[in-house]
């Protein structure tokens, strides 16, 4: 497990201020459509796996994951600067998810960082977390009606 995380690590080091910089953000419209399908109220737990330079928002707390240390330290840095405090910081990956000791989760919340994961596998460790409420969230960067919407997905 060690092994993967640093091949993780090492995959993505150097890139986390180009990662800040250069890559797009999602649209605030996508964070209140799921807000708004799911009922959130800014109350509850999301996991941001993967989280790469920022996290989620949405929910009292959220727990942010990525294997990468300089990714973690800049978003760190992100989310002082936008007064962000809620989030809690864990270097990991997917494969640890159930040794990590979650909270059940109104959210989980994954961006591109999902094609690098054992995906069955993350699925089945989230479908245990996730409260009765809840769902997990793939976000896509892609560019708007990349992505139809299907039964079953918001």
């Amino acid at each position: 497990m060690a092994d993967a995380m640093n091949e993780a690590a090492e995959l993505f080091d150097g890139t986390a201020p180009y990662y800040a910089a250069y890559r797009q953000g999602y649209d605030e419209r996508m964070f209140a459509h799921v807000a708004e399908c799911l009922g959130l109220d800014g109350t509850g737990w999301a996991l941001d796996l993967g989280t790469g330079t920022g996290a989620v928002g949405l929910v009292g707390s959220v727990i942010a994951v990525d294997p990468q240390p300089s990714m973690l330290a800049e978003a760190r840095v992100l989310a002082a600067a936008r007064g962000v405090t809620n989030v809690e910081w864990r270097l990991g990956e997917a494969a640890q998810l159930s040794a990590m000791g979650l909270p059940s989760l109104r959210l989980a919340a994954m961006g591109a960082a999902f094609h690098w994961m054992d995906r069955a596998a993350v699925a089945r460790d989230l479908e245990a977390l996730i409260d009765g409420g809840g769902a997990i969230v793939l976000a896509s960067g892609g560019a708007p009606g990349d992505v139809s919407r299907r039964r079953g997905w918001m």
